[in-house]
Parts: structure tokens; C-alpha cells; sequence
């Protein structure tokens, strides 16, 4: 009687296990139909991308880097063109008359002529320059011997203006030569910052004049525009360029004071 009793517990016993792994089962595929992609991944692993995929890669950053650098050259073509290839000036309109000056040239020359005598003597300039922040006096001697050609006491406009468009197309010249000389040149981050600074040249008149000649002093000389074979003056007033051109159209005054400088 005992071992009846024996058997029909281990039978219980076996029943029960039994349900509970086929209920175990069961939970396991409603799991695994829920959660398609939760199991272990069966096949090949991801292989790493390829040269071909590599190559076009870089082929899409330097296509995306000589795009932008074309698309700033052709927003400043037009002033590129008027600077290489001067033409007659025409009689200024009404507007240009009540907004005064239109060439960067005749701004500083009309904010540094203090006695307006249509001349700049040479501490007449240097005071402008220098209470500006634009050049110290050893760069500012080099200025004053390329613009003053007759060796005179006093420049006019027209030789501040001359020198201010040969020095402007001397920059262009000089961009032009370093990308023959080095293609490579074309597609650095140096270049692109360069040109993204120089096409938003009139949006920067905001900043400070120290401001910008500290971006003429980075980025110009930095550029391979530092030429051995440039005259001192020229290269000079290239790495001042970018200061030149925000600071003239800045809307505050110099701030005015005595500079002791020697003739």
C-alpha cells in the first residue's frame, strides 16, 4: 500500500514539472515573437567599411571644402574685378554725395586730415594710425615711404588712394600666386577660415580696430603671404589689410590724443 502511494506521488510530481516547463517554453516564444531582434544575431559580423568607402568619403569633405571656397570667390568676384581691372571713375550720384565717401581710401583720408587741407602730413597720419591701434611706428615708417613717392612733406589723395589700391591688389595677386605655387593650399582649413573672413569683411565693421588687426596679423602672414621677394611697405600694409577695411567703416570716432612723433 505504501509503494502505491509512493508511485502516485512521483507521477504528481512529474505532471507538474512537466507544465511548468512547457509553460516556460511557451513564455520564451511569446517573448521571442514580441522582441524579434532581442536574441543572439546568427551570421557574418559587420565588416569595417571598406577603401572604397573611405575614398568617397573623403572625396565628399574635399568637394563640400572646394564648393564653399567657390561659391566666396564668386560672391567677391565682382570687387576683385573692379580692383584688377580699374576703369574711369563716373561722377557720383546724389547719394553717394549725402553719404559722403564711398572709397576706403577717401574715408581715412577725410578722418585723418585734421586742419582739412585736402593734404596729410606725415604726424597727421601716423596719429590717426596709431590711436586707431593699426600699426606701430617701425610699420608705419614702411607705410609712409611707399605712399609718399615724390618725397614730399605732404601726400595727396590721390597718392593715398593709389597706394591704397595697389597694396589691395597686390593681396589678390599675391592669393592667386599661392594657390598656383600650392594647389594643397586651396583645400586647408588655414585658406577657408581665411576666405570665410575675408568675403564677411563688410559684416565685421562692428568689431574694434585691435580686433581686426590682430586678424590681419593671424591669418595673412600665416597664409604664405609673407613673400621674402615683396617690398617691406607692401607686405606691411597686406597683413593690415583686413584691419584697414572693418576699421574705416566703424562708427565711433578714434579717441583722440598728442602723439610725440619725430618727421
Amino acid at each position: 500500500m505504501a509503494a502505491v502511494f509512493q508511485l502516485g506521488r512521483c507521477c504528481r510530481l512529474h505532471a507538474r514539472l512537466r507544465v511548468q516547463r512547457v509553460e516556460a517554453l511557451r513564455s520564451v516564444a511569446a517573448e521571442a515573437e514580441a522582441h524579434p531582434t532581442s536574441g543572439a544575431r546568427i551570421g557574418p559580423a559587420a565588416s569595417p567599411p571598406g577603401l572604397a568607402q573611405r575614398i568617397s568619403v573623403g572625396f565628399g569633405a574635399l568637394s563640400v571644402g572646394v564648393g564653399s571656397v567657390a561659391a566666396l570667390a564668386w560672391w567677391q568676384l565682382p570687387r576683385i574685378q573692379a580692383v584688377l581691372h580699374s576703369e574711369p571713375e563716373e561722377a557720383p550720384s546724389l547719394w553717394e554725395r549725402l553719404m559722403g565717401p564711398s572709397h576706403p581710401a577717401d574715408r581715412i583720408f577725410d578722418k585723418a586730415d585734421v586742419d582739412r587741407d585736402g593734404h596729410l602730413d606725415r604726424r597727421e597720419l601716423a596719429q590717426y594710425m596709431m590711436t586707431c591701434g593699426i600699426m606701430d611706428m617701425s610699420g608705419f615708417n614702411a607705410i609712409w615711404e611707399e605712399i609718399n613717392t615724390e618725397s614730399s612733406d605732404a601726400i595727396s589723395r590721390e597718392e593715398f588712394r593709389s597706394f591704397h589700391d595697389n597694396a589691395e591688389r597686390n593681396f589678390y595677386l599675391s592669393l592667386w600666386r599661392s594657390l598656383v605655387s600650392d594647389p594643397s593650399f586651396m583645400g586647408s582649413a588655414l585658406y577657408l577660415s581665411g576666405s570665410v573672413l575675408f568675403a564677411a569683411m563688410p559684416y565685421w565693421s562692428l568689431a574694434s580696430p585691435a580686433t581686426m588687426t590682430k586678424m590681419g596679423q593671424a591669418i595673412l602672414p600665416g597664409a604664405g603671404l609673407n613673400d621674402p621677394s615683396w617690398n617691406l611697405g607692401v607686405k606691411t600694409i597686406a597683413g593690415h589689410l583686413l584691419a584697414i577695411q572693418g576699421f574705416v567703416t566703424h562708427p565711433k570716432e578714434p579717441n583722440v590724443r598728442t602723439l610725440h612723433i619725430s618727421d
